[in-house]
């Protein structure tokens, strides 16, 4: 950081009533060939143009949006290499504040390839190109900034021309993206009204897929419920009808004292089970009839 701090003729934005955001700051570890530059924010790009054949010597160009702004040459693999041989650095003018530094990058090695050329970064910072003006008596939305100390690099701002009234469930621009939101509640004494101050921010996440909607039901068929059954009566089974006029096989003369058999009564037809009757009757006159010629033999 001294190095940054001694490259910049100019080292403090705030001289100028100015400031500008802090974009990156970080020491990651990445990687950068001929073909894949180290991207920055606001369209910033640092690509390897050439690295010389023993691989000391890195010849770089930052562009913004597709032009060129800067070119450097840096050392990282020389022996005993310091600070400013690892490092690449870009000046500019942001507002009133001339030959500040604005990006630096910081080179571990570099190598010459037989296609390409790589080279390890291992430390980012960056400030924004549009800076804010700090002006006394400035006014954002209810805040007015009151003083600006460059030496203690602080800012004073308050409220003293806008008065701001707080109830419950409200939320009040205070400036810019800085709320005040109050609780939904009814204040009292012993329950003073509750609030907090937060920076309003939209996250961007990672493209989500939605998934496929579920196929729509088919409508149901109109159906039309059958009719109640009226109550039937349904006919009892019909009796099966008595051969009429049975002719019994003649007879041969009986015995004299041959005894009548007994009527042999068929058994009763099952009341549940239609269609067996027939066959009781059947059976009933086979063993009469077996009985009447067994007599007779």
């Amino acid at each position: 950081m001294a190095f940054l701090y001694d490259a910049s003729k100019n080292r403090n934005l705030m001289t100028n009533e100015q400031i500008s955001q802090v974009l990156m700051d970080d020491n990651k570890e990445q990687t950068i060939t001929s073909a894949n530059p180290l991207v920055l924010q606001q369209g910033y790009q640092l690509a390897i143009k050439s690295i010389d054949v023993d691989g000391n010597k890195a010849y770089l160009e930052l562009s913004k949006n597709g032009q060129v702004v800067d070119s450097k040459v840096v050392q990282p693999s020389i022996s005993n290499s310091r600070m400013k041989d690892q490092t690449y650095y870009y000046k500019t003018t942001l507002g009133d504040t001339t030959d500040i530094l604005q990006i630096a990058i910081h080179f571990k090695n570099a190598f010459r390839g037989a296609d390409t050329n790589i080279a390890t970064v291992d430390g980012e910072f960056q400030i924004s190109d549009t800076v804010t003006p700090l002006k006394s008596e400035q006014q954002y939305d209810k805040m007015s900034i009151r003083n600006v100390d460059a030496t203690g690099m602080t800012v004073t701002i308050d409220n003293k021309d806008n008065q701001i009234t707080l109830s419950k469930n409200k939320d009040v621009v205070l400036m810019q993206d800085i709320h005040i939101k109050t609780a939904d509640q009814d204040a009292t004494a012993d329950q003073p009204l509750r609030y907090y101050i937060y920076k309003a921010a939209t996250i961007a996440g990672a493209n989500v897929t939605a998934p496929a909607a579920a196929p729509a039901a088919a409508p149901a068929a109109n159906v039309t419920a059958p009719a109640k059954a009226e109550n039937v009566t349904t006919p009892a089974p019909a009796a099966a009808e008595k051969p009429a006029n049975a002719t019994k096989p003649a007879a041969a003369e009986k015995p004299a004292n041959a005894t009548k058999p007994a009527n042999a009564t068929a058994p009763a037809p099952a009341a549940k089970t239609p269609g067996f009757e027939g066959i009781f009757a059947i059976t009933g006159l086979m063993a009469v009839a077996y009985l009447v010629l067994g007599r007779k033999q």
